[in-house]
């Protein structure tokens, strides 16, 4: 991931970040987080949502695996906290959250998302929120799973991510 991140261009990755703007999230968030929240982003990657967040006045931290990006977040945004981790095994106490947000992370463990789901249910306080975005089995991928397009021969590509239908996640 270190390596994929270093080829973005992060002026325009931060641009709208820095201004506070949520994308797609925008009206999930404004309804359902408080300002008076502990927010944490499991697998912050690049740390977008965690700026964001925190130009909204949010108090939010982030957390990820990889140690560069982490270097980089850290050196240039001092402001704000974000740590290396494992986001299956976070360093905190039961219950230090309010509401966990992990976009696009649980769905790339061959083993399945449970170990991730399971550790956002230790780390959330009873009553806290958890979003959780993860590949969805839409009507495009059902075509192009259709005509092979995600078939491979063992050995001939790493696991990359699975896809879920909304039956599939919340089961």
């Amino acid at each position: 991931w270190d390596e994929l991140w270093t080829m973005q261009d992060k002026e325009k990755l931060y641009k709208d970040a820095r201004n506070g703007s949520l994308g797609y999230f925008e009206e999930i968030f404004h309804k359902f987080l408080r300002k008076e929240d502990l927010i944490l982003e499991a697998g912050c990657g690049q740390g977008q949502l965690v700026i964001a967040l925190k130009a909204r006045g949010y108090q939010v931290e982030g957390i990820d695996f990889a140690p560069e990006t982490v270097a980089r977040l850290n050196k240039d945004f001092p402001e704000l906290s974000i740590r290396l981790g494992d986001v299956k095994n976070i360093d905190v106490e039961d219950g230090a959250y309010s509401v966990y947000i992990s976009i696009g992370v649980v769905e790339h463990a061959l083993a399945g998302p449970m170990e991730f789901l399971n550790e956002a249910r230790r780390v959330v306080r009873p009553g806290g929120l958890a979003f959780v975005s993860v590949p969805h089995i839409n009507f495009v991928r059902r075509i192009k799973a259709a005509l092979g397009a995600f078939q491979s021969t063992p050995g001939e590509l790493p696991f990359y991510q699975f896809a879920f239908s909304k039956g599939e996640f919340c089961n």
